[in-house]
């Protein structure tokens, strides 16, 4: 029952103004093991109205509808996925940013290697190189922009030195060291 400690975080606030914003297309948020995918994934999914015990439930995919009419699936980790949920998140990734799907889009938090990994294989099952997996892996070898209508926030880019001093001060500083 101890009060979680709380870190400021940018980039949230830069994924709740796309969100917010209501441009369409989807995001995604990426990056390696404790960068704070899910962190990022359950802070939007608040930010829009979901519930936290809806957010706890086992399930990996999560729909939130919005007060703006549109629909919002979440991915909170794209590797706990089975091919067929993954085809179906990556599908309305692609038709959101091509502009087929207007009225829903998808949050998905993936490592890096995950994301291309399922789009390549996706691609093979369509018989076709998937049109994302390229300008998506650009985005995070050579930080060229992100396709058109899709919003990257990779979270291993962000490297802050203050963020060792605003950790110690945020433990050692905690509410609950009065109960010890």
């Amino acid at each position: 029952k101890v009060r979680p400690i709380t870190l400021s975080s940018p980039m949230l606030e830069m994924i709740k103004e796309r969100v917010d914003s209501g441009a369409a297309g989807s995001i995604l948020i990426a990056g390696t093991a404790g960068d704070g995918k899910t962190y990022h994934c359950r802070s939007l999914w608040t930010h829009l109205g979901g519930a936290d015990k809806d957010w706890k439930a086992k399930t990996t995919v999560k729909q939130l509808n919005l007060a703006d009419g549109r629909l919002a699936v979440f991915v909170k980790d794209l590797s706990e996925l089975s091919d067929g949920e993954s085809d179906d998140a990556l599908t309305l990734m692609e038709r959101s940013i091509n502009g087929e799907e207007t009225h829903s889009f998808v949050v998905i938090a993936a490592n890096h290697g995950q994301i291309l990994e399922r789009l390549r294989d996706l691609g093979k099952r369509q018989h076709r190189p998937h049109p994302l997996r390229k300008p998506i892996q650009d985005a995070f070898l050579q930080y060229v922009e992100a396709p058109q209508g899709l919003a990257i926030f990779d979270l291993s880019r962000t490297t802050r030195r203050e963020s060792l001093g605003e950790v110690l001060k945020a433990v050692a500083g905690h509410q609950e060291w009065e109960n010890c």
